[in-house]
């Protein structure tokens, strides 16, 4: 969201929320594949999603709150929308053209050894990550977020690739 909304902000669209331009042709050109095939290329996408274990230790709340401001480069900003990341305070944000500094950050790390279905593995095998995040950064809260409703073939994919 702070991404879509500093192109917003510089007069650039981010139709595709940040995640790459988006197109007709290409929609059309990945929905093409039968469904067992779509579902495999989702799950190697997965990959490219989030940090690599080992690079835990380089996460620092600084170069978070560096990239978020980056986002809206300098010069004079009318006011500054901060909370919980929503929807609805994007879209004052943009009404308003101010930046938009969200409570939280998502650093998403790739967990390619515990099951799908196992979200108290997965806490206690990431346990060590999120305590050293918490060591390296007294002024961030760490949250453990483990969600196979929401993202199963990108856990699933995780889980095999490892």
């Amino acid at each position: 969201m702070v991404r879509a909304l500093g192109s917003f902000l510089h007069g650039q669209d981010d139709r595709a929320l940040s995640m790459g331009r988006g197109s007709t042709r290409l929609a059309d050109l990945l929905s093409a594949p039968p469904r067992p095939l779509r579902r495999r290329m989702f799950e190697l996408m997965s990959l490219s999603q989030g940090i690599p274990l080992d690079r835990v230790r380089q996460v620092r709340s600084e170069d978070l709150d560096t990239w978020a401001v980056r986002q809206y480069g300098r010069g004079f900003h009318p006011a500054v929308v901060i909370g919980a990341p929503s929807g609805a305070a994007v879209h004052l944000a943009a009404a308003l053209r101010a930046p938009f500094l969200p409570q939280t950050l998502l650093v998403a790390v790739r967990d390619v050894t515990t099951h799908t279905d196992d979200p108290a593995g997965a806490l206690e095998a990431l346990a060590p990550s999120a305590r050293m995040v918490a060591a390296n950064n007294p002024d961030l809260t760490v949250h453990h977020m483990h969600d196979p409703a929401q993202d199963r073939p990108m856990l699933q994919k995780r889980r095999t690739c490892g």
